[in-house]
């Protein structure tokens, strides 16, 4: 785990507990038994930048643009989280954006890749919160 030392964004913390929580949890079940999960966090320009990554193969391009869409798990057929709905990263997708924020995917040599950018708190009385 990469964190920086200090980084203030406004946010609910335990929506944001839960969107951290879902990326970790689905890196734990898309990767081998034992296989680590890195999270970092760090700044880019006026964002928090949150990164979850796991060794896995690229998503599909079909799937890869419906992943924050809901019920997308159960549409791919994916079995490794039988109990799963498919809502996981399209409540974080809402959650991160009721923050100003963004999520995305992308796949990066053997890691899938799974990004937050969180507005900083840069003193902005303009800034709701939270």
């Amino acid at each position: 785990m990469d964190l920086s030392a200090s980084l203030e964004v406004e946010v609910d913390p335990y929506r944001m507990e839960q969107v951290i929580s879902n990326l970790i949890s689905n890196a734990r079940q898309h990767s081998g038994p034992g296989a680590p999960i890195q999270v970092a966090l760090s700044q880019q320009g006026d964002q928090a930048r949150i990164e979850v990554r796991n060794t896995a193969l690229a998503i599909a391009p079909a799937l890869a643009n419906a992943l924050f869409d809901p019920f997308t798990r159960a549409a791919a057929g994916i079995e490794l989280n039988r109990s799963g709905m498919g809502l996981g990263l399209y409540i974080a997708k809402q959650i991160v954006a009721g923050h100003r924020g963004r999520i995305a995917y992308h796949h990066d040599g053997s890691q899938v890749v799974f990004v937050v950018n969180i507005p900083l708190r840069l003193g902005d009385p303009a800034l709701p919160a939270r």
